[in-house]
């Protein structure tokens, strides 16, 4: 029997990338006041106006470049991340077979402190935030590297997990 099952989530936004985002629109707001000095000589109201324009397309892109999600796809073993930015852009973040992990457990969970610390070439957060409670991590190997994922899955997904590795997944219950 093939199992399938995909889940979007939305990350929050940090305090750190709302303070960016007012700080592009207050840049934005004195890059605007300052061109009104040279709209008043007739020579450079064109460049004023091109600057304006495109101080404005900057700030939305960036702003707009905040907005993530992040879309997670079990097929079978195979559990596929991918990082959605604005609704635009897609990019894969992980790729892995489930029967291949070395570990799946919450952030926090008392018997792996020490593994969630170790030292790995990759660490993936496609997590809704860093200390979100319902948090896992995974980790893996792939072409030789250990990698580091801490994501959110669904129930069905850890259930599933259970099944295929029932020694390597903990649960928090």
């Amino acid at each position: 029997m093939d199992f399938f099952t995909e889940y979007i989530i939305k990350q929050k936004k940090s305090p750190k990338v709302i303070l960016a985002a007012v700080g592009m629109v207050l840049l934005t707001l004195i890059v605007w006041y300052l061109s009104l000095f040279l709209i008043a000589n007739p020579m450079f109201s064109g460049i004023a106006g091109l600057l304006d324009a495109g101080m404005v397309y900057f700030t939305y892109v960036v702003i707009t470049n905040f907005n993530i999600e992040y879309e997670y796809i079990a097929t079978n073993t195979d559990l596929d991340i991918d990082k959605i930015t604005n609704r635009r852009k897609r990019k894969r973040v992980a790729s892995l077979r489930l029967n291949e992990i070395e570990i799946m457990a919450p952030v926090g969970y008392a018997e792996f402190k020490n593994e969630e610390n170790g030292t790995f070439k990759n660490v993936y957060m496609a997590a809704i935030c860093e200390n979100h409670p319902d948090a896992y991590y995974i980790i893996y190997e792939k072409n030789g590297e250990r990698n580091k994922l801490v994501f959110n899955p669904t129930d069905k997904i850890i259930e599933y997990a259970k099944r295929i590795v029932p020694r390597k997944v903990y649960t928090k219950a």
